[in-house]
């Protein structure tokens, strides 16, 4: 189990969670659209306290809900060209100053 700190009448109190409340906290937080500091602030819990029972519980940790990058297939057709060629290049821009050249000769 792990504990939960609370303020009541200014009196610093642990509230403990089982692992089907932790179930319950880390269900809310995936059918969220929070980020994890966002999520964890409303709920009083730490990053890490979520980070870790996610682990435990079998979500996955890595990197939930960048919302800046966009998730999705592109369709690629290469061209046929009739000219012969000594080598080709392929370059695929990734996103975010990211590219990637492939380069046969």
């Amino acid at each position: 189990m792990s504990s939960v700190v609370s303020m009541s009448a200014g009196v610093m109190r642990r509230k403990r969670r089982s692992e089907q409340q932790w179930a319950e906290v880390v269900a809310r937080y995936e059918s969220s659209a929070q980020s994890q500091s966002e999520f964890c602030r409303g709920e009083g819990i730490s990053v890490a306290s979520l980070c870790k029972w996610r682990q435990r519980l079998g979500g996955d940790e890595r990197g939930r809900r960048d919302d800046s990058v966009a998730t999705e297939f592109v369709r690629f057709e290469p061209t046929v060209e009739t000219a012969p060629t000594t080598g080709i290049t392929i370059r695929l821009d990734l996103g975010a100053g990211v590219v990637l050249e492939i380069h046969r000769h």
